[in-house]
């Protein structure tokens, strides 16, 4: 009587969760601020993960971040893609900033390609990552302000003590199994 309702608490959690993880999956939309021939390019390479919207202006681009039509912010210098600067919004879906960096990658090689005729050092060039740097923002007065003390580093340790507790939680019940 005592361990009957156990089972079904167990099961609730985990689709709980599954349900969650289901929900929060959903296509980031990220602003693009772009020379023409990158934006265009990225624009195309959009997928189920992520959405690519080019926009003329890095105020527009703050304009959709702050009415949330948008997670995040792309800046592209008009030297090319061999350097860029991504602002996420922090209560939006989920950007990958890796897949992220590969995409411009890709670019930064293709476009290298196209100027260079491929001697050893140019392929060293070719091959060299793209610089990204990250950092979260928020609005506060109608301002965009990169918000400090934020990190995936501090989402990912609070995921772990979450699971720790559960996991101690279902082992606790499940000592109770072989007492009975």
């Amino acid at each position: 009587m005592v361990v009957g309702p156990h089972p079904f608490a167990g099961s609730s959690i985990i689709g709980g969760i599954k349900w969650y993880m289901n929900q929060t999956h959903e296509t980031a939309t990220v602003v693009v601020v772009a020379p023409q021939s990158i934006g265009a390019s990225l624009h195309a390479a959009s997928n189920d993960d992520v959405t690519y919207k080019v926009v003329p202006t890095s105020k527009r681009g703050q304009k959709e971040l702050k009415a949330k039509d948008a997670d995040a912010l792309l800046v592209i210098p008009n030297s090319g893609a061999a350097s860029a600067k991504l602002y996420t919004r922090d209560d939006g879906n989920n950007v990958s900033k890796t897949a992220i960096t590969t995409t411009l990658s890709g670019l930064n090689t293709i476009s290298t390609a196209q100027k260079l005729g491929l001697s050893s050092a140019q392929l060293a060039q070719l091959t060299k990552p793209t610089r990204l740097s990250s950092k979260s923002v928020s609005f506060k007065a109608n301002k965009m302000v990169i918000a400090s003390g934020k990190s995936d580093t501090l989402k990912t340790i609070l995921s772990l003590a979450v699971g720790a507790l559960m996991y101690v939680f279902l082992l606790s019940y499940g000592a109770l199994f072989p007492r009975k």
